[in-house]
């Protein structure tokens, strides 16, 4: 073996990505949050929320539901 395939760079395969968005929609008005799955890595987008559903808790509801559908995806 040659001493520069050593540090020839090896092809990536390529990676799946997955994009996609959780929403609640109250009073006409909808708060979403969007994420970007890639092997293992999650991206989450912060979270859109109206002035007028502000201070109700819901981007932490959107993150809490992220947070367990993708702990089942990735098992």
């Amino acid at each position: 073996m040659a001493v520069w395939e050593l540090f020839r760079r090896k092809p990536r395969p390529q990676q799946k990505v997955t994009t996609g968005r959780f929403e609640i929609e109250r009073n006409g008005k909808v708060t979403y949050l969007e994420y970007s799955l890639s092997g293992n890595i999650l991206e989450l987008t912060p979270a859109e929320v109206p002035e007028k559903l502000r201070h109700m808790g819901l981007a932490s509801s959107l993150a809490e539901t992220d947070e367990k559908t993708m702990a089942h995806v990735l098992s």
